[in-house]
């Protein structure tokens, strides 16, 4: 027993003589708690991402995949891809430096991609809501980039989940409790991950400030065996015939020529051809006598029988390719007082930093991208835009969003009027200054607004706009109120 103990004084004076030669961080992280910045401290919220990744996640995909749908579990394969790549881009955080603000999207491009991939399917059957709120709650993953608080956006996300969850609640409840599980699991699910993001990164991703380049590390992350990620396939049992290797590229092609290869001409349509080229085709027909014509054989007329029309042979038209239309110009410009931002998809660095309060800013058909506006300008427009995040200062007089969904738009100043118009799944951050804003909404849904705290210290709190209203008629008028599920 003496030596046991004498033998753990000695790792632990080992393990302090190691951190007191550790230079000190000076402060906390930029995105992460001050108490959070030891590796061994990041190193643990891997671990615990990894707990969470083993009991939380496989529950749900379990709950999922039993309900048969084959298009469910072609999502859920998706969504635990997503989750790995996530663990995957935490543990880059927690052996890297954090990224300048120009290097962070290409670090964050194979999570990106990985979310990107996971959608409703688009098409309806009896497992349209089970996708969809899949496809919804899965944005919680973005929370990676979202500073400096980044537990509301899970919880965005996870209310986003849970509009459609509550729809497969209604219709199962009380009818099939593995639907019912379903929806309980990914909500677990989604409440735990944002649990642990409260416990290690509540301001935001931990990153190592004593770290390396993070593009370094992942690309030796990458390279690397990876031990952590599917085990290997178990050997053949013994007397099990072992499988042919796969065929090779060069022999997949050379089968996919073969099969698409013309056939060679046969011997009769070869003798047609030959015929053809040598202009005499019609020495072999047959000659059509008097006695076989009807106009010059009156009793053949008088007996013949007249056929019936022969439908014509179906006329072989030519059918054009249909060529794929071409990509509208994308384009950041400033054209008399209006900055034009059109057709950008995933570009997360467009920054507008040389405007003035008589500019206005149009911004249309972007998808997956981020744009910064400086300053103070006249009027912002959005429109048929998608997965795409604003931030501006202030505005003068209207911000307009139209036609959009999963469109993000924070105010870090101050505006008058906001108009929403045809837009679903839309969160609006407000800074303290903004309270005084005017809401329009019309034809729109899941459109919510997030307040500042009153002190800094505070979470934010979002606040969903109602969209569900029931009107009465009383003493002959129409009397409107808002829906409210309590």
């Amino acid at each position: 027993m003496a030596d046991k103990l004498e033998s753990l004084v000695q790792r632990l004076e080992k393990a302090v003589e190691r951190l007191e030669k550790q230079p000190g961080s000076g402060g906390s992280s930029a995105s992460g708690s001050a108490k959070k910045d030891s590796g061994d401290d990041v190193v643990a919220s891997v671990a615990e991402f990894d707990r969470l990744l083993s009991t939380k996640l496989t529950e749900a995909l379990e709950s999922g995949r039993a309900l048969g749908s084959e298009d469910l579990t072609a999502q859920l394969a998706l969504v635990e891809k997503a989750f790995r790549a996530e663990r995957d881009f935490i543990l880059v955080a927690s052996k890297s430096k954090k990224p300048v603000p120009t290097a962070l999207p290409g670090v964050l491009s194979p999570l990106q991609k990985a979310i990107s991939a996971i959608n409703d399917g688009g098409k309806r059957n009896d497992f349209t809501n089970h996708l969809k709120a899949v496809a919804d709650g899965i944005g919680s993953l973005g929370w990676v980039a979202v500073e400096p608080a980044p537990v509301p956006f899970i919880s965005e996300m996870s209310s986003s989940f849970m509009f459609h969850g509550n729809k497969i609640l209604r219709e199962f409840k009380g009818k099939d409790d593995k639907h019912v599980e379903f929806v309980n699991k990914f909500k677990d699910l989604f409440n735990e991950l944002g649990e642990y993001v409260k416990e290690h990164h509540k301001t935001g991703l931990t990153w190592n400030p004593n770290g390396r380049d993070a593009k370094e590390v992942q690309a030796e992350l990458a390279s690397a065996p990876a031990a952590s990620s599917a085990p290997a396939p178990a050997a053949p049992a013994a007397g099990v015939p072992v499988p042919p290797p796969p065929p090779s590229v060069a022999d997949l092609l050379a089968a996919v020529n073969a099969a698409v290869a013309p056939k060679p001409a046969s011997a009769d349509t070869a003798g047609l051809f030959a015929a053809i080229n040598s202009g005499n085709v019609t020495s072999g027909l047959k000659k059509v006598t008097d006695d076989m014509k009807t106009h010059k054989n009156p009793n053949l007329r008088a007996s013949a029988v007249v056929p019936a029309k022969e439908a014509p042979a179906a006329e072989v038209k030519e059918v054009k390719a249909a060529t794929p239309a071409a990509n509208k110009p994308a384009r950041v410009a400033l054209d008399g007082k209006t900055w034009w931002i059109e057709n950008q998809v995933s570009n997360k660095e467009i920054v507008l930093d040389d405007t003035n309060v008589k500019q206005s800013v149009f911004i249309s058909g972007c998808v997956d991208c981020v744009i910064s506006v400086k300053g103070k300008v006249n009027q912002i427009t959005i429109e048929n835009s998608s997965k795409s995040g604003v931030v501006f200062e202030s505005v003068v007089a209207a911000v307009d969003i139209v036609n959009s969904k999963k469109v993000q738009l924070q105010c870090t100043g101050v505006m008058a009027s906001l108009n929403i118009d045809k837009v679903h799944d839309t969160q609006i951050y407000l800074s303290a200054e903004c309270l005084g804003v005017s809401i329009i909404t019309s034809l729109s849904s899941d459109v919510s607004i997030l307040l500042p705290g009153e002190t800094a210290d505070q979470d934010l709190t979002e606040q969903p706009i109602p969209y569900q209203f029931q009107t009465r008629i009383v003493n002959g008028k129409l009397i409107t109120e808002t829906v409210r599920h309590e």
